[in-house]
């Protein structure tokens, strides 16, 4: 994935299945959390 920018978040899009992750290029162990109903940004 690629850095993490805004557009790239609000280009996500919930799968009703699963949740969908995009994680930052360039900070280790920041990524975002897509499911429904919630979106959930997270930093390990």
């Amino acid at each position: 994935m690629a850095k993490l920018t805004i557009r790239i978040i609000d280009a996500l899009e919930a799968d009703p299945d699963r949740d969908v992750f995009a994680w930052d290029s360039e900070m280790r162990g920041f990524g975002v959390r897509v499911g429904l109903p919630d979106i959930l940004y997270q930093r390990e």
